[in-house]
């Protein structure tokens, strides 16, 4: 019995934040809701600040969860957005996938479906937005989307194929599908990219994703991830913009190191934030730590302020 409650808990598919090993956030913090697209139903749950519609628009965030499907319950109290949101004045989204899985380019996913190919998220996410820009609810220049894993390789795709509804991203532990590198996106992302030197799970230096012997796509590498965005917004490294930050949690074994790329006269900004010695996991997040199955968790930083920060200062120019 113990060993099966265990394995309730553990999934051994990275992104998947275990829900029971959790403790729960209030039910009245989300509204559950649901959309009509490509004949199925998607669902996604809504958090507003303070747990009060807006009478204006407010800035838009979107939480893509890793492959295995994490609810917003576990996403919130692991992650902890939904504090900021409250604190900032914005409106969280997070979506579900089909089967708690993204369409993110690879053509394969971790678990149960085969083949989710023809799954047209990026229109189920599209139509979302929509929906809160045209109640009035969402500012149409502040649309952001973050997500972890396989979450964060969708995220990745939505940059590329909704840039014009999108201000920024920020896809953590996820680098680009290798089948998405040819593709440009509509008009330069400001984009931050958060990485694990030793992720087990999605290499640091790309190549063939594979798990007990199966085969599940390949990804660029982070340098070449970042180099993507960064072409398509024709930025380069800064002069100066190369930082090691101070190591404030030694117990931790990892640093940080933020590399910025900018241009003169461009608003669009490339950050990439190397966890050295991170695993596959969220910094600074109360995900539990499985340091066997996903390597070391980094409490240098914490992610989910850290995308917040930089989210803020990059709104879609209008015009």
């Amino acid at each position: 019995m113990r060993r099966f409650i265990f394995s309730l808990c553990i999934f051994l598919m990275p992104g998947v934040i275990p829900a029971c090993a959790l403790e729960g956030v209030g039910a009245g913090d989300f509204e559950q809701r649901t959309l009509q697209h490509a004949g199925m139903t998607r669902s996604y749950a809504v958090h507003y600040p303070g747990n009060r519609k807006p009478d204006h628009p407010l800035p838009l965030v979107f939480a893509l969860h890793g492959a295995g499907g994490a609810d917003a319950r576990s996403m919130s109290r692991s992650i902890g957005f939904n504090a900021i949101a409250d604190r900032e004045g914005f409106i969280l989204v997070y979506p579900q996938g089909l089967d708690g899985n993204w369409n993110d380019g690879r053509g394969k996913v971790f678990k149960r479906r085969k083949d989710i190919s023809q799954v047209d998220d990026v229109g189920f996410i599209s139509g979302v937005i929509d929906r809160f820009v045209g109640s009035g609810e969402a500012d149409s220049s502040r649309v952001y989307v973050t997500g972890v894993s396989n979450g964060g390789m969708m995220t990745h795709r939505l940059g590329i194929e909704l840039a014009e509804k999108l201000a920024a991203i920020a896809p953590v532990i996820a680098n680009i599908p290798a089948n998405l590198a040819n593709r440009k996106p509509a008009r330069p992302l400001a984009v931050l990219i958060m990485n694990g030197t030793e992720d087990p799970i999605i290499p640091w230096a790309g190549g063939d994703l594979r798990k007990l012997g199966r085969d599940y796509g390949r990804v660029l590498s982070t340098e070449q991830s970042v180099k993507y965005w960064a072409d398509a917004a024709q930025l380069i490294l800064s002069q100066g913009r190369k930082q090691l930050l101070a190591d404030r949690v030694p117990d931790d074994r990892c640093q940080v190191s933020v590399d910025t790329y900018r241009a003169v006269g461009r608003e669009a900004e490339v950050v990439l934030y190397s966890i050295i010695g991170g695993g596959h996991t969220v910094p600074g997040s109360n995900i539990p730590d499985f340091k066997r199955l996903v390597g070391p968790k980094c409490m240098e930083i914490n992610a989910a302020q850290v995308i917040w920060d930089f989210f803020k200062k990059h709104p879609r120019n209008r015009t």
